[in-house]
């Protein structure tokens, strides 16, 4: 990539009236989002290809059930050491994706492990790992919060203060709902790892 054309994408926006194209300068802030959200693709372009084409090297049918599917190269990212000040939706969907691979990781070593173990006659009373499967449930089970979240979207008159009152009722019970220690209207929290 010329470096000229990389500035064209970054510094400006096109704009397509008709038959014309006009380039139209961004500023300082857009233009910064633009170099951000091209870093991001590509980045992410360039991890899927790494991924992908260490598993090729691996076996053929990968994870496919088949033949050759004993190896893989998977990425488990369950470290969680964002701090925010506060989470919005975003960060909900980050941590939920981390909790669904925790789950998924979870239920293939570790119960395999202990199925392994149980064959093989070895001790496995001590034996325990933590089980996330109900703050899976409380984000996106039936009735969970992405569930509530949708229903909130689809009424008149919305807000997120009408959303959290009724999560807040709600899911007062669960023992990974948090609740504020001092009243904020738009505020709950859910103890995960």
């Amino acid at each position: 990539v010329q470096a000229e054309d990389l500035s064209k994408c970054v510094c400006f926006k096109r704009i397509i009236t008709g038959r014309d194209v006009m380039m139209s300068p961004l500023d300082n802030r857009r233009a910064k989002v633009a170099r951000d959200s091209l870093a991001k693709v590509i980045y992410s372009l360039l991890f899927k290809w790494l991924v992908q084409r260490c598993n090729e090297v691996l076996g053929k049918n990968v994870g496919g059930g088949g033949e050759g599917c004993g190896q893989f190269l998977g990425v488990l990212d369950i470290a969680g050491f964002e701090s925010f000040e506060t989470n919005l939706l975003e960060q909900l969907l980050i941590n939920l994706s981390n909790e669904k691979l925790h789950n998924f990781f979870n239920n293939i070593v570790f119960t395999r492990e202990l199925e392994e173990y149980k064959a093989e006659e070895i001790d496995i009373a001590n034996i325990t790992f933590a089980d996330n499967s109900d703050v899976l449930a409380l984000v996106e089970g039936p009735g969970g919060l992405l569930a509530t979240l949708d229903d909130a979207t689809n009424g008149v008159k919305q807000t997120d203060e009408l959303f959290t009152q009724k999560v807040l009722k709600e899911k007062a019970g669960h023992p990974r709902f948090l609740k504020p220690k001092r009243f904020d209207p738009v505020v709950f929290g859910i103890k995960h790892y």
